[in-house]
């Protein structure tokens, strides 16, 4: 992006990575998020600030 260049301009291999790569963190906070749930539930915490 900083060359001008467009999303869509970008060879495949890179967008590959690109979309791997934020599909890996979407999925490494989702179980993040669900594992820090479950001990808040566990612990009584959920709702108390």
């Amino acid at each position: 992006m900083a060359d001008g260049v467009a999303l869509c301009g970008l060879p495949l291999g890179e967008l590959t990575v690109l979309v791997v790569t934020a599909l890996g963190y979407l999925a490494a906070g989702d179980v993040a998020f669900y594992y820090c749930q479950r001990w808040a539930r566990r612990d009584g915490v959920m709702g108390h600030y």
